[in-house]
């Protein structure tokens, strides 16, 4: 087996060597996390505790500082100023949920009074053109009016002229059925006379008159009977 030499002693030097850097470069590592660690803290302190350590030394804010110049200024600590901010932000957020909504409703009522208004508009046009209506109805409405009261007054006077002349001709009725009666009873005594007359002389069988073109016709036939010749 030419070529091969095994030499463990070298191997097991190389290894040793490769452990030992190894462990040097782990501790670095664990200082330099330790720092980072450090500074981590740091930062975290700095956000928790808040302005009561680092106020003064970061930063000066002349509003808060003349507002604590009140005597109703509120003197809180940490946990008390966070847990009211917190609530504070709570009513923010449950203000700015209600103003969107009224803002919504605020937009909704720009449109219906929008709507409205237009509506108005057309409302108020049709308001003029029904008074301008109204006013002529009411000058025909009086005008008719006039015509009616002198029309009444008319009729009035018609109905007394009226009843005169009902009056009159029941007068005229009364007298006229008394004149056809007696008109009747001239021309029955008129055909018994004349109709004997000839039924005597000329024709026995004669029965019967009638008036034709105001003349009395004597039949055997037809007619109205007249009386006895006796």
């Amino acid at each position: 087996m030419a070529g091969y030499h095994f030499n463990p002693d070298k191997k097991k030097s190389g290894f040793a060597v490769d452990k030992s850097e190894a462990g040097e470069h782990w501790k670095s590592f664990s200082k330099n996390k330790l720092k980072v660690a450090i500074v981590l803290a740091l930062l975290a302190l700095v956000v928790v505790v808040g302005p009561d350590i680092t106020g003064n030394i970061f930063y000066e804010d002349p509003e808060y500082s003349l507002l604590s110049e009140n005597s109703d200024f509120p003197k809180l600590g940490v946990k008390e100023a966070n847990l009211e901010l917190y609530k504070c932000r709570d009513d923010v957020d449950d203000s700015r949920l209600r103003f969107d909504d009224c803002e919504s409703s605020l937009s909704v009522a720009q449109e219906l009074y929008s709507a409205c208004s237009s509506e108005k508009v057309v409302v108020v046009g049709e308001l003029q053109t029904a008074n301008g209506n109204y006013n002529s109805c009411q000058a025909g409405a009086d005008a008719l009016k006039s015509s009616l009261d002198m029309c009444n007054s008319l009729k009035s006077s018609k109905e007394t002229e009226l009843g005169v002349c009902n009056s009159e001709l029941s007068e005229i009725d009364s007298r006229l059925v008394g004149m056809r009666t007696e008109r009747d009873k001239i021309i029955d005594n008129y055909a018994n006379s004349v109709c004997c007359i000839l039924k005597t002389l000329s024709n026995p069988s004669l029965k019967y008159y009638t008036v034709v073109n105001n003349r009395v016709v004597c039949s055997d036939t037809e007619g109205i009977e007249f009386g006895s010749c006796e």
